[in-house]
């Protein structure tokens, strides 16, 4: 356990990541076959009907999108040597936060939104450069302002830009071009909205805000945990598991962080602001168990990072539980 248990190859990882995924799949096709609807998201409101008429192309669809996302999750942390030693703990954590807990694999706007974040903040490290990078900080904000108008919830993503040009320590000029990428892609489409005279102008920002802080409907929003049955006691251990995961791994980092190499640790900074603005997302009145894979990326890394650093018999019994947590729930949700 010492040695291998979160310190296998690719190839075994993403197996077991296949396996998991499969798993959830399943479930969300056996229990929950309604795809989500962002009301005041354009793109997410045109696509969700017809996959909400379609579970098992929805399906589909999203299994591609998560396995895109996992590859250039994968690529970020491999190429910038975010992590001291290798390891792809990460692609379990997120498969299992994003896609294994409650019961609803979300829509599939959703998991594009998610992609695009994961694009996002691989664009943002890229532009870690003594030299400014325009085009990098431009392209990421610029697919964080396409996120919400697929799923109105990933507004909040719009706070990412200034950290990430704060983090990655960009200058005005660069912060100024990402402001503009953020900003144009509502823009446009509120203009050519306007010049069709469909709506006025400004009719998408008041809706986009007023989407956000209107609590979701009856059966939406989280399911309340009385821990009277095995299948909340299962998903209340997972989400224990993974928060102590991600305890860990952040007092690790604050532990050693003279000792890690700048690039990884910035990196590593940004997704754990990432994780506390996907977590004030959760907490707003229009947040369902739909918008958990909007936090389940930058959770992956930050709680990765224990697992990284570690390879104990604690972080061996702390990865399994959380794995079998995450079986277990979904075995009890397929069989009740």
């Amino acid at each position: 356990m010492k040695n291998g248990i979160t310190r296998q190859p690719l190839g075994a990882t993403m197996m077991l990541f296949s396996l998991l995924l499969s798993l959830f799949v399943w479930r969300h096709l056996a229990v929950e076959k309604v795809a989500v609807v962002s009301g005041a998201a354009p793109f997410g409101s045109a696509i969700g009907p017809w996959f909400a008429m379609r579970p098992y192309a929805g399906s589909a669809v999203t299994v591609i999108l998560i396995f895109l996302t996992a590859l250039v999750l994968t690529r970020l942390i491999s190429r910038n040597l975010v992590f001291p030693a290798r390891t792809y703990v990460f692609l379990i954590f997120f498969v299992i936060a994003g896609y294994g807990i409650f019961a609803t694999l979300g829509s599939v706007s959703v998991v594009l939104a998610t992609y695009l974040a994961a694009k996002a903040s691989e664009s943002f490290a890229s532009a870690f450069r003594r030299s400014a990078r325009m085009s990098k900080s431009f392209q990421g904000a610029m697919l964080l302002g396409i996120a919400p108008l697929l799923h109105a919830p990933a507004a909040v993503y719009a706070l990412l830009v200034p950290l990430a040009m704060a983090v990655y320590i960009r200058g005005w000029r660069e912060t100024l071009v990402a402001i503009v990428g953020l900003a144009l892609p509502a823009a446009t489409y509120s203009y050519i909205m306007w010049a069709f005279g469909v709506q006025a102008f400004g009719a998408y920002f008041t809706a986009l805000g007023e989407s956000l802080f209107t609590p979701v409907s009856a059966g939406g929003g989280f399911p309340t945990v009385s821990l009277t049955s095995p299948t909340e006691v299962a998903v209340v251990a997972l989400v224990v598991f993974m928060a102590a995961a991600v305890v860990l791994s952040l007092g690790a980092y604050v532990l050693e962080a003279r000792r890690i190499r700048t690039r990884a640790l910035r990196i590593y900074v940004y997704m754990a602001l990432f994780m506390f603005v996907g977590v004030g997302g959760l907490l707003l009145p229009c947040a369902s168990t739909a918008d958990v894979p909007l936090l389940a990326l930058p959770l992956s890394v930050v709680a990765a990072g224990y697992f990284s650093r570690h390879t104990n018999l604690a972080a061996g019994i702390l990865y399994v539980l959380t794995i079998l947590a995450a079986v277990a729930y979904n075995l009890m949700i397929l069989k009740s």
